[in-house]
């Protein structure tokens, strides 16, 4: 045999960089991705493409991959405050050694179990009645012989009997007034017609899920003592696991797949969602104590929180939640604008929230939901004749993202935020965030001076800007005359464009800290980095114009949305991002040889 033969390599003998890449290759079918861990959607880029199967496949191989490859099966654990097995889980990820190093986020679900359902099951029957037939409607057209897509394996005609069967027992006799509940005997009775025993299983279905409701919620209740602290105190046993998720639950009222079609249980004794809880015929009482107390656990459990997303939580505009010292007078906003002390509670958010990198609010509302004549309104349930503390979303907010030398990605839905304090909130001065990178606002108010201020205060450090869904407004006037002063979009436009040449003479930008797969921007890279400006759905002034056709409007609207339109070489900008950054010279808002237009 040759001496000098090279011997054959086995994966095995490969370094551990090139297992890694072999690695994210099986993972995510390509190399390995790179993100900032605590930049904006930090949930979605540590989710994505997750090839759970093939990962732990890979680990069963040897010890080496299995170590190599546990880095990528659990970057994200997820737990819900409602199921003590959840918790329990969790629990056990962080006391794991081969999993509790690499978890670098903990998503919790705060959907719940109703109280009114699970102490009465004629409710509870009310509440089926009308989550089948949504079911039933939205399923139908999809619906075939081979794969019914009903729960249980049921057809549609089976459902559309027992919803009947449930509804004579909830409804009764309506022209009597009265309702069935003889039929909540253990069984059928002897001599049952085909049709009575028909409708005596439809009644024993629902006895069932009652059951399991019940004994859901009770669960529930017994877990709700504890849970926050737990949460905590497991993620606390996880070194690297410095992000936050709270999310709602998932939506159980839609359609189930033609892949898994649901047993009983898993739609009919399901937790009420965040979304449902907040309609105009809100039910229930959402675990928001729970909500805000989390990060505040987290914090005194020994975590230095630098990622927070409140995510699909549909918050309405003001809510119980902190009661006021002892002593003092007024609500129990966090601001306490009568010169009380915060309460206690809200002092411990704040500090929680200090060490924060990226703070992400993106509740996903409908459109319209501030306004109270609108089908999508939102509102706490009951809070029109509750007379106990409130507290607004604006306060909490603004005490979250209070001033922060930490803070660099800031990401909040403005919708339901009173339009008094909007500016505070969407604009704040720049010392309030001296490291700030990257800012998307949308659905808020925006006014020309305040924009302008808070361009010149961010100068060293912003990045990236996303305005989507801003409503423009005339800057407020608070001395005689009470004249409005003149704004426009095409004059916001100028001002955009002008801040981001400036940027290219001065630099913007400053160095973060990442960890993981993620890019990581030096001070020098950074400061060759150009603003960049997005400006996306804008609403007020050249929008609210009437004198405008539907076809100049589509037009002008149509100039902020990416399109062919932008030109070669702008994939993904819109015609308004090319004259922002300076890649055209004409103002798109104002024809040729035109004087713009001002408002009002």
């Amino acid at each position: 045999m040759d001496s000098n033969a090279v011997p054959p390599t086995s994966l095995l003998d490969l370094p551990d960089e090139l297992l890694d890449q072999i690695l994210a290759e099986v993972k995510w079918g390509a190399p390995a991705p790179t993100f900032d861990l605590d930049g904006l959607q930090f949930y979605e880029n540590l989710t994505q493409n997750t090839d759970t199967a093939s990962i732990q496949r890979m680990r069963l191989t040897c010890r080496r991959l299995a170590s190599r490859a546990s880095v990528l099966l659990l970057p994200v654990a997820s737990v819900s405050i409602n199921d003590p097995a959840s918790v329990d889980r969790l629990e056990q990820i962080a006391g794991h050694a081969g999993f509790a190093p690499y978890v670098k986020a903990v998503h919790v679900y705060f959907d719940f179990y109703r109280a009114d359902l699970a102490n009465d099951i004629q409710l509870m029957a009310e509440h089926l009645i009308r989550k089948g037939a949504k079911l039933l409607l939205a399923s139908s057209a999809e619906a075939t012989a081979a794969q019914p897509l009903f729960p249980g394996g049921r057809t549609s005609a089976d459902w559309h009997r027992i919803l009947s069967n449930w509804g004579v027992f909830y409804y009764g006799d309506i022209a009597s007034g009265t309702k069935d509940t003889s039929s909540l005997a253990p069984g059928p009775a002897a001599g049952e017609g085909e049709e009575e025993q028909e409708e005596s299983k439809g009644v024993r279905l629902l006895r069932r899920e009652h059951a399991e409701y019940t004994r859901r919620y009770e669960a529930q209740q017994c877990l709700a003592g504890s849970v926050v602290e737990r949460i905590a105190r497991a993620m606390a046993r996880m070194p690297r696991a410095t992000r936050l998720v709270l999310d709602d639950g998932p939506d159980t009222s839609a359609p189930p797949s033609d892949m898994a079609v649901p047993a009983d249980g898993e739609w009919l004794a399901t937790p009420t969602t965040w979304a449902s809880a907040f309609t105009i015929n809100g039910v229930g009482l959402p675990p928001i104590k729970a909500l805000f107390a989390l990060p505040a656990a987290v914090h005194r459990a020994g975590v230095e929180l630098t990622g927070l997303r409140i995510h699909r939580l549909r918050l309405p505009s003001e809510f119980p939640l902190w009661l006021p010292l002892e002593g003092a007078v007024g609500d129990s906003s966090p601001s306490q604008g009568n010169g009380d002390p915060p309460p206690r509670e809200a002092e411990e958010l704040r500090a929680a929230c200090t060490s924060l990198r990226v703070f992400e609010f993106t509740p996903g509302y409908d459109p319209d939901s501030w306004r109270s004549n609108s089908l999508n309104h939102i509102e706490w349930p009951r809070m029109s004749t509750w007379s106990g503390p409130r507290t607004r979303l604006d306060e909490v907010l603004d005490w979250m993202l209070g001033p922060s030398q930490n803070l660099q990605h800031v990401r909040v839905d403005l919708q339901m935020i009173h339009a008094g304090v909007t500016h505070e909130l969407a604009m704040p001065p720049g010392p309030r965030w001296p490291r700030i990178r990257v800012i998307h606002l949308q659905d808020g108010h925006l006014e020309t001076a305040t924009l302008t201020s808070f361009l010149k205060a961010t100068a060293g450090t912003l990045a990236r800007l996303h305005l989507d869904g801003m409503h423009l407004f005339p800057a407020r006037v608070d001395t005689w005359p009470y004249s409005p002063v003149p704004y426009s979009w095409s004059s916001v436009l100028d001002l955009l464009r002008a801040h981001c040449r400036e940027g290219e003479h001065s630099g913007s930008g400053s160095s973060h800290n990442s960890t993981g797969p993620v890019r990581t921007t030096t001070a020098a890279a950074a400061a060759r980095e150009p603003l960049i400006v997005q400006v996306r759905r804008p609403a007020g002034a050249e929008f609210d114009d009437r004198s405008l056709s539907e076809t100049d409007m589509a037009h002008i609207r149509g100039l902020f949305e990416p399109g062919p339109d932008a030109g070669e070489g702008c994939s993904g900008m819109s015609v308004v991002d090319r004259f922002i950054q300076g890649l055209s010279e004409r103002n798109p808002l104002v024809e040729a040889g035109k004087t713009p237009l001002l408002y009002p």
